[in-house]
């Protein structure tokens, strides 16, 4: 999604004190955390997830791991940001 960075830090400014956006912004990630769910568990399915994955940890895992790279995107290079999607794969992957 592009912008989700500045949507993100947008919504952090206005928190605790606004209901509404924190409402919005848990709904988006709530959203994300479900496609990241439906996700791994069609990869442990499929075998490409070591079978005692924790699902739910590990989606929410990815989505503290999509905003950090959207905030991150900013300032690090590219090999940087991929270095950090690549340690991350590797904790996925199903000989981990």
């Amino acid at each position: 999604m592009r912008g989700g960075c500045m949507v993100t830090h947008g919504v952090l400014e206005r928190l605790p004190g606004d209901e509404k956006a924190a409402e919005r912004l848990g709904g988006a990630l709530g959203s994300l955390e479900e496609a990241f769910a439906y996700l791994l568990l069609r990869a442990r399915a499929g075998g490409e997830l070591a079978p005692g994955t924790d699902v739910r940890a590990t989606a929410r895992f990815l989505v503290t791991l999509t905003q950090g790279l959207r905030v991150m995107e900013r300032t690090a290079g590219r090999d940087y940001l991929a270095q950090v999607v690549d340690q991350a794969l590797r904790g996925l992957s199903s000989t981990a």
